[in-house]
């Protein structure tokens, strides 16, 4: 005897595992079906959480997809979850604002987003989101034109290599460093 919430909560991991395997895999569309199910799944049954998580592949897939105004609604999303969600999910969401804003050609709002990153980053006390921030605002300073700063925070980047955060995030510090070393 399963009781319907251990069953709903097996068939959400289940489904988060599926969008990530597909995420990582380079599936996009197989993994927006997963997170997209995910996601409605979360909004009807009030998981917060997951939800958060679910609206960040959505963002995520969104914005490789380059369907900017749909990465950000997704992205605007976990930041009205920011305190009920996964933080890096948190993090990644503003920084996918910042890009999208680059992209957008509105460096006001870019700018709003990372102050907002900042913040909220601040609020978690975790200081390894600050490295995460510092390759970020990296990279939207290559995409600017701005090599001058981006090989600034590359020479003094030394963290030590964190698996987790080489997955699949955007605000990743060691494929920045790569690409501020491919503009040198």
């Amino acid at each position: 005897y399963v009781s319907n919430m251990a069953r709903g909560v097996l068939w959400e991991r289940l489904i988060f595992g599926k969008a990530t395997i597909s995420l990582l895999k380079g599936s996009l569309g197989e993994s927006f079906q997963a997170a997209k199910s995910l996601n409605e799944y979360c909004q009807k049954n009030d998981n917060p959480f997951l939800e958060g998580w679910s609206a960040w592949f959505l963002g995520t897939i969104a914005l490789h997809k380059h369907q900017l105004e749909k990465a950000l609604k997704f992205f605007l999303r976990v930041a009205e979850l920011q305190y009920v969600t996964y933080d890096r999910a948190v993090i990644d969401s503003f920084v996918g604002q910042a890009l999208v804003y680059s992209w957008m050609d509105q460096a006001d709002r870019a700018k709003e987003a990372m102050k907002m990153a900042d913040e909220y980053a601040a609020w978690t006390g975790d200081p390894g989101q600050q490295d995460i921030l510092m390759a970020a605002k990296a990279r939207i300073a290559l995409m600017r034109g701005d090599h001058a700063a981006a090989f600034i925070w590359q020479s003094t980047f030394v963290t030590q290599a964190h698996i987790p955060s080489m997955v699949f995030f955007l605000a990743n510090p060691f494929i920045t460093e790569c690409r501020v070393l491919l503009v040198e």
